[in-house]
């Protein structure tokens, strides 16, 4: 007799796969973005906070963490500055509608010059 524990493989070797799985289109999912930079010019900044932060509460945008001295846990390759910042969305779709949208591309003309680095977009685990 095959004990049930030898006919599936361990959670450890499926987990991965999932992202690719029906399993995760169809449940919701918030989305990040997640900006990793140096601060170049702090004037900047400021006229960019200002403009973007009203642009990000209408798309339900939530700042989870804004850190000025990040530091590197692990790893051999020096990130592009020590600023993080990790805000979430409801969904990528939400994140996308944010950047794409007049507000932001606006707030957006100020962080060119503020900040060097870059942002990225990181989905969550299905909720």
């Amino acid at each position: 007799m095959v004990r049930r524990s030898q006919q599936f493989p361990p959670v450890s070797y499926w987990w991965p796969l999932l992202p690719n799985s029906i399993f995760f289109s169809v449940c919701p999912m918030a989305a990040y973005l997640v900006g990793i930079q140096t601060i170049v010019d702090s004037d900047a900044l400021n006229r960019y906070i200002k403009a973007a932060l009203p642009s990000m509460s209408e798309f339900g945008a939530k700042p989870l963490a804004v850190d000025l001295h990040a530091e590197v846990l692990e790893g051999t390759q020096k990130p592009p500055g020590s600023r993080v910042v990790i805000v979430e969305f409801e969904s990528k779709e939400k994140l996308l509608a944010w950047y794409n949208s007049d507000g932001y591309q606006t707030a957006m003309r100020e962080r060119v010059g503020a900040l060097d680095g870059f942002a990225l977009i990181a989905d969550g685990l299905p909720t």
